[in-house]
């Protein structure tokens, strides 16, 4: 018999938080979710315009650096205790497991499989089978969206977990992000429509290292 314990597919993960240079409430936002993780990770903080300019840098980043799973977050929103390592415990126990989320506003009594929205985990492995964010849907879009479908593509299934909640605060409005959130998004969702039927759902990373120093 072999008795060699399997090693759990995240055991390493990274929180990329994106600060849309909205620095005071980024700040709020990271003392209320930070010290409630429940478990160890790396902090990557990106200040860049899109979400999918953003998570690209911080993934790249992140996966140079060898972690093995990355919550993507917003500035935004509060979780609740436990959040990190709930969402890795679950992911461990699903090998199909694309990505995890928690409701926001609302809880369900059971894990739900849905296309996810929020502060979303992704394990290493779905990135890697998946690529990079589109940032043809960049500054807003239905960006969330586009990588659960390219996630299932894939053969990976989208999760929020039961008995969790988040909360979103502060609202879309034009003053906190210096134009109109809702409007740039209907905008974009033409452009969704039209590459979901795109066969290929694999983008490959650009090389971030003009960003860095490793």
């Amino acid at each position: 018999m072999d008795n060699h314990e399997i090693k759990p597919r995240i055991t390493r993960p990274a929180v990329l938080v994106m600060a849309y240079r909205r620095h005071d409430i980024t700040a709020r936002t990271l003392a209320a979710n930070l010290n409630t993780a429940g478990m160890d990770f790396g902090l990557f903080v990106g200040d860049h315009r899109g979400i999918c300019r953003n998570s690209n840098i911080m993934l790249w980043r992140a996966m140079a650096e060898g972690y093995d799973a990355f919550c993507i977050m917003g500035n935004d929103i509060t979780e609740p205790y436990g959040w990190l390592k709930a969402r890795v415990d679950f992911a461990n126990e699903r090998p199909t497991c694309g990505s995890v989320s928690i409701g926001i506003g609302w809880m369900t009594p059971t894990p739900k499989e849905d296309t996810v929205i929020g502060n979303i985990l992704w394990p290493r492995d779905v990135v890697e089978k998946v690529g990079a964010w589109d940032e043809r849907l960049d500054p807003h879009g239905p960006v969330d969206l586009d990588y659960c479908n390219r996630a299932n593509k894939a053969g990976f299934k989208n999760w929020y977990l039961p008995d969790m909640m988040a909360n979103h605060h502060w609202g879309h409005n034009g003053e906190m992000y210096g134009y109109d959130k809702q409007a740039v998004i209907k905008e974009k969702w033409e452009l969704y429509c039209h590459t979901v039927g795109e066969p290929n759902f694999y983008i490959p990373f650009e090389d971030m290292s003009k960003y860095y120093e490793l």
